[in-house]
């Protein structure tokens, strides 16, 4: 075959989508704060200006907004601020959405050298650089969580592979930066655990004092996490969504339908929940289609993995199982508000 068609066209190609896909985003981003932004945006950085003091700073990144703490995004708007003098919500947005090409330049990572691996690339770059998810990239604080928790987290897996102390502290700060993310960057660590061991177990090219010094960081970070320290007498972001006491009384009863219903209930809702998550990628209102395309996106992760049980590179498994693990929680989270919808429907 022609290195015209599957090397250059593909490259034009890809360059022309995504080329495009930031042209829409400054032609039609707005600049302007969208609920939570103002709040965990706006709201952190006034409260970090009228801050006089070291300590009041320090918590004000880690102040849990809502069961997240945002400490890695509070950065981003921290360092933008200092950096172009204002919060343009425009060129957070941007920010946001550069998550895309780094996933796009780790995959090119794993496909190096590979025949045809441009080839490879296009269908995921036209997955990924598309506007039916618009809500999430067009709302920057959105698009910071969801697309970051994962970028950070990939990262950190990838330098796991081929572990020494140097790439080991390397993916200690991914990690971390993956945990003051989202809540489900927690769960990192575990995928990360896995990848470690599999090192020092499977393939018996690492010595366990890797595995150990991962458990303490772990250890360490997440003490960091739940730590109450990050409490702050006269802020509390968690409080500032400004509900109405109707829309109080329905999160409260969705919370109370999920806890009153019987497990195995329960369960189901939320394995129905995260399949319809999981294969959302082929239809935003048909939850069987979506499900269906969860099953199957289960099965071939198993497949593929057990094809690259005691290969010496699993980061793309690790990956998937992060990502997995990352839309369990998702579902876990929000599950509630599935009992809510069918009480009424």
């Amino acid at each position: 075959m022609s290195n015209v068609y599957t090397r250059w066209l593909p490259i034009a190609l890809i360059a022309g989508v995504v080329g495009y896909y930031f042209w829409y985003l400054l032609q039609y981003a707005l600049n302007i704060p969208y609920q939570d932004e103002i709040y965990d945006v706006l709201g952190f950085l006034s409260e970090l200006a009228r801050s006089g003091e070291w300590r009041n700073s320090l918590q004000l990144f880690f102040i849990k907004w809502n069961e997240h703490s945002t400490a890695s995004a509070r950065l981003v708007y921290y360092l933008a601020y200092q950096l172009f003098g204002e919060i343009n919500f425009v060129t957070l947005t941007v920010l946001a959405n550069l998550a895309l090409p780094a996933f796009v330049g780790l995959l090119c990572l794993r496909l190096h050298g590979q025949a045809h691996r441009w080839l490879v690339l296009l269908p995921v770059i036209l997955t990924l650089f598309h506007f039916r998810a618009y809500y999430t990239a067009l709302w920057s604080m959105t698009a910071f969580a969801y697309f970051y928790v994962l970028v950070y987290g990939f990262c950190s897996l990838y330098c796991l592979h081929k572990l020494t102390w140097a790439r080991l502290l390397l993916a200690v700060v991914f990690a971390s930066l993956a945990t003051f993310s989202l809540a489900s960057g927690q769960l990192v660590w575990l995928v990360g655990l896995l990848g470690v061991a599999y090192q020092t177990f499977v393939l018996r090219t690492l010595p366990a004092g890797y595995l150990a010094a991962w458990l303490v960081a772990a250890t360490a970070v997440l003490l960091v996490w739940y730590s109450p320290a990050w409490g702050h007498p006269d802020l509390h972001f968690e409080n500032l969504r400004n509900l109405t006491a109707e829309e109080a009384r329905a999160y409260a009863a969705n919370v109370a339908g999920i806890k009153e219903k019987p497990l195995l209930a329960a369960l189901l809702i939320q394995l129905k929940f995260f399949l319809a998550m999981l294969g959302g990628v082929v239809s935003d209102s048909n939850v069987l289609l979506a499900s269906a395309t969860g099953i199957a996106f289960l099965m071939a992760f198993v497949f593929f993995a057990a094809a690259a049980w005691r290969g010496p590179d699993i980061r793309l498994e690790l990956c998937c199982a992060y990502i997995f693990l990352t839309v369990a929680a998702m579902a876990h989270g929000r599950a509630e508000l599935v009992v809510r919808a069918e009480a009424v429907n």
